[in-house]
């Protein structure tokens, strides 16, 4: 894990720290200290996110900070995450999960920000006449 994605899952855990409950816990666990975060509440407050706040705009920004974050959404709100990140940068394709890679919303999303996110597509939409004839600029697809 990148030094700036621990700053990132420290930043969002910060305003809340049942926001926990809106990441990926397995992988979370196998990468930071949770007992450290958690030691400083009672066991009976974790019982997962009471309201909605402003969470889903935390996640874009701290994807935003470091696209690797959205290696750590949580399942329910992967794809709405992944879809608004990709939007604000396209190379954050790169850790999308490998079946959102195929997913021509989200791609496309991806390389109209940014041409470059191509490369992280997968190789099924990269392979596709169709879909690279609607991300290439219609003067390179004649050349």
């Amino acid at each position: 894990m990148k030094p700036n994605t621990k700053a990132a899952i420290e930043y969002f855990l910060s305003k809340d720290l049942n926001r926990i409950f809106y990441l990926n816990l397995d992988l979370l666990t196998v990468v930071l200290d949770l007992n450290q975060l958690i030691k400083n509440i009672k066991k009976d407050d974790l019982h997962g996110p009471t309201k909605q706040d402003n969470f889903m705009e935390d996640m874009i920004i701290c994807t935003a900070m470091e696209t690797e974050f959205l290696k750590y959404v949580g399942t329910k709100y992967y794809y709405q995450v992944t879809s608004e990140a990709v939007k604000k940068n396209g190379l954050a394709l790169r850790y999308v999960s490998s079946e959102l890679k195929g997913y021509r919303e989200i791609v496309l999303e991806a390389v109209v920000k940014n041409r470059s996110a191509l490369k992280y597509a997968s190789s099924r939409l990269q392979n596709d006449p169709g879909f690279i004839l609607q991300v290439v600029p219609e003067k390179f697809a004649y050349s």
